[in-house]
């Protein structure tokens, strides 16, 4: 009992904590003051970030590979350096000060002469981007040769170019026209697209319009569309014919109809239907050659159903071939 009861006193003695002195408690609220004072203090002064990199608007252009120009004798080549410049321009938000700089920069060889030049005129240098492309234009892609260019493209017709070729020029001449200059009009693009195209081409799309009740184009890109379409309808109409043509000088293919036949359930001589000196045919009276295809309800040039010869593409397609090769 004796050693019981000082098991248990010693566990108790060993339990109760240390009484706390006076330099304890006065670090404890050190500390604590110390961490009020850093709250306080970030509450009030907040960490700022890192101000923001300056960018070089310099660096932009230049990572833009913007194309040097050095004053050939390609006018074409100028308008094209500007057409560059002002995408770059456009994407990066340039101001008109950067847009001369920038340009000026780029500016080699006999173009940069030209810009030292014009610098030391009275005038001064242009300080405005719009003043900068006149006087650039003015001296490398002169008002002559623009309105040569204009006149082209307002005299341009597809002849023997293909759809996509036409195309192609149509849009690379188009940008010298004064009329696009000042205004994006879809329906004089349209109507001066199509007034180009070659006759057999408007005729097949003008048709095609008829059967889908479209009075006019509305989109100039649904016009392109249409004309490779039509031509290759005429196309493969045309290698059908060829075809046919082939077959039909073939004197084989004739020899058939002019044969004398002989039934064999009778003596006498019996002729086809082409009589091989006057040439009527007796089922529809008419001088022809061939097969007879009177009553048939198919065409009498392509013999395919569905309308009438004079209505026939492929005979028109022929038609306007045979012209054009008599012409040349």
């Amino acid at each position: 009992m004796a050693a019981s009861a000082g098991l248990r006193g010693s566990k108790r003695n060993a339990q109760a904590p240390p009484e706390p002195n006076d330099d304890s408690w006065e670090k404890m609220l050190q500390v604590m003051k110390e961490q009020i004072a850093v709250a306080a203090n970030l509450v009030n002064n907040p960490v700022q970030p890192p101000p923001p990199k300056v960018r070089n608007p310099v660096f932009d252009f230049l990572k833009c590979n913007p194309p040097p120009f050095t004053g050939g004798d390609d006018p074409l080549e100028a308008q094209s350096w500007l057409y560059r410049l002002n995408n770059i321009f456009d994407c990066l938000h340039c101001t008109d000060e950067q847009k001369v700089n920038f340009a000026a920069y780029m500016l080699k060889g006999k173009a940069d002469n030209w810009w030292n030049f014009t610098c030391m005129l009275a005038t001064g240098k242009p300080t405005d981007w719009e003043h900068f492309q006149k006087a650039f234009l003015d001296r490398f892609f002169p008002m002559f040769i623009r309105k040569q260019k204009e006149l082209e493209f307002m005299h341009l017709q597809q002849g023997d170019m293909s759809v996509a070729e036409y195309v192609t020029k149509f849009e690379e001449l188009s940008r010298f026209s004064s009329h696009f200059r000042f205004s994006l009009d879809e329906e004089f693009k349209i109507d001066h697209f199509e007034w180009g195209l070659r006759p057999d081409i408007q005729s097949f799309i003008a048709e095609e319009s008829l059967k889908k009740c479209r009075l006019k184009f509305t989109s100039y890109n649904t016009l392109v569309h249409e004309s490779y379409a039509a031509e290759e309808s005429l196309k493969n109409c045309q290698e059908e014919c060829d075809l046919k043509g082939h077959q039909t000088k073939d004197p084989s293919k004739y020899s058939q109809h002019l044969k004398v036949r002989v039934p064999q359930n009778k003596g006498k001589q019996v002729q086809t239907s082409i009589s091989p000196r006057t040439g009527m045919c007796p089922e529809c009276g008419k001088n022809h050659r061939g097969e007879c295809l009177a009553g048939k309800n198919v065409c009498y040039w392509c013999k395919q159903p569905g309308h009438v010869i004079q209505n026939c593409l492929m005979l028109k397609q022929e038609e306007v071939t045979n012209s054009s090769n008599s012409s040349t």
